[in-house]
């Protein structure tokens, strides 16, 4: 309507004006006639005529003068309106934007609700499921992926130094993995923000999924089926705590994650099982079709032959957990908490969880002091049979790096840099059995000698002891008994100043 208006005042407007510049070519064309003396026709009438004539003209004139006035004041008083009618219409389009948010307001509102009494309706059933009953609230929150990104950018900025980056890259690259192009901490972040469905922070207690619908898909729900199982375990077992037992050992500290997401993801698959109808499973693997990236989930960083260490709490870690619940039920898992797995050999192969086969502890001393100069321990930490195969698989095939690695007794390795940047490197290695060891010497040699191009410069060789110089280091590889010692540095000399302080290798 006030549209309408607008539009007709400025059509009256347009009018008015029109005809006041009429009106005004017409009185400049009667007083052209009033004063123009040599008018033929006029000066030929008689003076009465022509007195009428003038006279005639004149009040023409005066009239066309009063129309013109006239005119002009109501164009005046329209443009007066118009003025005085557009704050009103910029009130109106400012009332309109206000309505469309508050809709959008509401609408956000009513999907919140609903969202909320769905993540309700899930903790009934996943407590069904599962038979822990909440101690109390979980903060939860929706996040997209633009914001779960701001979010991971936040985190690692203050979690992940300059000085951590460069350790973690040291690592990587000691073990010939991808130590993620020239920034690392993006890189990390990218793949964060990229994979993540969702999380609980056992530290902040928040729970978070990872969606851009505005209310929770099939996906959305199993994501929080899984998180809020974190909640429990946190709130009866402790996570922090549990964590906690494996500092220094990144081995154990997978395995226990192996534990935690195991458990979540069976809870998750058996609360589907229970509640999901046959359409919730149709939506679910069409949201899973519409999603589908399998760069990160299935290979990792590695290639299509190297395991992914991200997948593997979850992967085996289930099948673990499920062989425990299967056993014994969820007492036998609360068991497992109290109990957890001490390293990813036990994870991998549950047997030795059950048996007891408990990893070898292996002890270095700090190397750096020994090789002099500017040498600094970067890391020291434990491989695994996990990170063991995945270390393989660089350069040798999956299978020949699994068999190598069952039989894994316990390791240690370090990383050392000096300050031209250059790397060294020392893992020792205890194996169950002789053979086991054999196993793993061989295929240590074939890595090294795929690494040098299949044909690198021997330099000592014999059944138990191998030494090569390839393009960019020096390898060493001595077996004894149950024992493998794994060596790299960048010259002879600091490689010859490790090896001293291995005694009989």
């Amino acid at each position: 309507m006030q549209r309408l208006i607008n539009i007709s005042i400025i059509f009256v407007l347009l009018i008015t004006t029109g005809l006041n510049i009429a009106l005004l070519v017409q009185n400049t064309q009667l007083r052209g006639q009033v004063a123009n003396p040599l008018v033929q026709e006029v000066s030929a009438l008689p003076d009465q005529d022509q007195a009428d004539e003038i006279a005639e003209l004149q009040q023409r004139l005066e009239r066309a003068e009063e129309d013109r006035i006239e005119a002009s004041r109501e164009a005046t008083s329209l443009r007066t309106q118009v003025e005085r009618l557009q704050p009103a219409a910029d009130g109106q389009t400012s009332l309109q934007e206000q309505v469309e948010a508050l809709e959008a307001e509401n609408e956000r509102l009513r999907n919140e609700v609903a969202n909320l009494q769905t993540m309700n309706q899930i903790n009934g059933q996943v407590v069904d499921v599962r038979g822990l009953v909440p101690t109390g609230s979980v903060p939860r929150e929706f996040m997209n992926r633009e914001e779960l990104q701001v979010y991971f950018t936040e985190v690692l900025d203050e979690e992940f130094s300059e000085e951590a980056e460069q350790e973690q890259r040291a690592i990587l690259q000691a073990l010939d993995m991808d130590s993620g192009g020239s920034d690392l901490r993006q890189s990390q972040i990218d793949e964060l923000a990229r994979s993540v469905l969702g999380f609980y922070d056992h530290e902040t207690k928040d729970l978070v999924v990872v969606t851009d619908r505005a209310t929770m898909g099939a996906t959305d729900r199993m994501t929080y089926a899984h998180e809020f199982t974190h909640s429990l375990q946190d709130q009866y077992y402790d996570l922090g705590a549990l964590f906690e037992r494996a500092q220094g050992n990144s081995d154990y500290e997978t395995a226990i994650r192996a534990l935690v997401e195991g458990d979540a993801t069976l809870t998750m698959s058996l609360y589907a099982e229970t509640f999901f109808s046959d359409m919730d499973l149709i939506n679910y693997q069409l949201e899973q079709i519409e999603n589908l990236d399998l760069t990160g989930i299935l290979y990792g960083s590695g290639g299509p032959y190297v395991e992914s260490a991200a997948a593997f709490p979850y992967n085996e870690g289930s099948i673990f957990v499920n062989s425990i619940y299967q056993a014994g039920g969820w007492q036998e898992v609360t068991r497992a908490f109290n109990n957890p797995p001490r390293s990813t050999e036990q994870i991998i192969h549950p047997q030795k969880y059950y048996s007891g086969d408990e990893p070898v502890a292996v002890t270095l001393p700090n190397f750096a002091p020994a090789l002099g100069g500017s040498w600094e321990l970067v890391s020291e930490n434990t491989l695994g049979e996990l990170y063991t195969r995945i270390y393989l698989q660089r350069y040798i095939s999956f299978n020949q790096s699994a068999l190598a690695g069952e039989g894994w007794g316990g390791d240690r390795y370090q990383v050392l840099r000096d300050d031209e940047g250059r790397l060294g490197f020392a893992l020792a290695t205890a194996w169950d059995t002789p053979n086991d060891a054999q196993e793993f010497f061989t295929a240590a040699s074939a890595f090294v000698m795929t690494r040098g191009g299949g044909n690198p410069a021997v330099m000592a060789s014999t059944p138990t002891q191998m030494r090569w110089q390839l393009a960019d280091r020096q390898y060493y590889l001595s077996l004894v008994g149950n024992q493998v010692l794994l060596l790299h540095a960048p010259d002879g000399a600091t490689l010859d100043g490790l090896l001293g302080q291995f005694q009989g290798f």
